[in-house]
């Protein structure tokens, strides 16, 4: 597993994913900075995270809120930010019907959330 820098839409996707109302999310923005992530054998781009070691966040379920955007071929994709133990964990990507991704980068514009899962 090679652990890299993410590019700058992984960082802004996952800041925005954070910056939707819900628990903790000073402390996740904090683990943000100087993070790390590794591509997960995946077709649709999931990424285990690396986070800065900030306070971990106490009031958190394991995925506190959904993104979710259309892929070019207009499939819905979500994304999942995963915490586990107080830390960011995972941004996992995937499409509804199980198609591959087509979109390497995504339009923050574009994304809308669920934080009632």
């Amino acid at each position: 597993m090679h652990i890299h820098e993410p590019s700058s839409n992984v960082v802004d996707i996952i800041k925005t994913l954070i910056n939707l109302p819900i628990p903790d999310s000073k402390e996740a923005i904090a683990q943000t900075q100087n993070m790390r992530v590794a591509d997960i054998e995946d077709r649709d781009g999931s990424l285990r995270i690396y986070p800065n070691l900030g306070a971990p966040l106490i009031n958190s379920t394991r995925v506190p809120v959904v993104g979710f955007c259309r892929d070019s071929d207009g499939v819905i994709l979500e994304m999942l930010l995963h915490i586990v133990d107080g830390r960011l964990y995972e941004l996992e990507f995937y499409k509804v019907d199980g198609s591959e991704r087509i979109d390497a980068t995504i339009d923050l514009n574009k994304i809308k959330y669920d934080t009632n899962r």
